[in-house]
């Protein structure tokens, strides 16, 4: 039924558009829950619109961080609604990744069906996508997508510190070196996914990457790319938030010597993890 409605009117929006489209009976708040999984977002991440009070009750009962508005019943009150929709987003500094986002999250859902029921054979699922981590380095004039990531990234997020393009450019000039990483695989480009900086002693002040390719092993592949770098040893502090424990599970799967939550790790001592990427 939904099919045929995008076939036999004539919407603004179309059927490609949406990143996956849902038909159940099954209460909306388990269909949210459901699809954030999926995609790796968490709920203060999700908006609900329903122009049922007792839809919006139900969502908002299951959850205090979802978003819940109810679409108005008369157009008048159209313009409204939408201008206050708009203000919960950032329109300002559109990226070349953002104009991709939904495609992107389509791929995503498309790697999972591919896996589905099949979670010991992921790593011959990654190696047949011919995966490519293509890092650079930032330079002083090119940083506001390594800002944008720093300062959206919740979940593989070292510190959850965000950081302003001013602090970002200063700690360029105090010889920190800042890398940006794009995922590339037969399928084409992710975007630019992943940010850190660390300093010529190894020290790792930033780290993030976009909860859109987990399970991909990007993290160890950046650590790979450090080594090749030169870099024998690095060293961070983790700082716990509410949100970003993926990060802690990453790094306790090296080998490492640990001082409360400093991690030190021998980049030349890790071939069982390193080698397999």
């Amino acid at each position: 039924l939904i099919e045929k409605a995008f076939i036999e009117n004539d919407f603004i929006l179309k059927k490609e558009d949406f990143i996956k489209i849902i038909g159940t009976y099954e209460p909306k708040s388990l269909q949210i829950s459901n699809l954030l999984k999926s995609i790796n977002l968490l709920e203060e991440s999700c908006i609900f619109i329903d122009d049922n009070e007792l839809e919006i009750k139900e969502v908002s009962l299951s959850s205090d961080k979802i978003t819940c508005e109810k679409f108005p019943t008369q157009i008048d009150q159209l313009p409204h609604f939408i201008s206050k929709i708009r203000r919960y987003f950032n329109l300002k500094n559109i990226s070349e990744e953002d104009k991709k986002r939904t495609y992107l999250y389509k791929l995503k859902l498309d790697n999972l069906a591919n896996i589905k029921g099949n979670a010991n054979n992921l790593d011959n699922y990654l190696k047949s996508l011919y995966q490519i981590l293509k890092i650079k380095k930032v330079s002083k004039s090119n940083i506001k997508r390594a800002v944008q990531l720093i300062n959206k990234t919740n979940q593989f997020n070292l510190n959850g510190i965000k950081r302003s393009e001013s602090e970002v450019l200063e700690m360029i000039n105090k010889d920190n070196k800042l890398f940006i990483g794009e995922l590339l695989d037969k399928n084409g480009s992710h975007g630019e996914i992943i940010v850190l900086i660390i300093d010529k002693y190894g020290l790792i002040n930033t780290f993030v990457m976009s909860c859109r390719v987990f399970q991909r092993k990007v993290e160890y592949g950046i650590f790979e790319f450090l080594k090749s770098q030169n870099y024998k040893q690095v060293k961070f502090e983790y700082i716990a938030t509410n949100r970003n424990r993926p990060f802690l599970k990453f790094a306790e799967n090296f080998i490492i010597k640990k001082s409360e939550n400093i991690f030190s790790i021998d980049l030349y001592n890790q071939d069982k993890i390193l080698d397999n990427i």
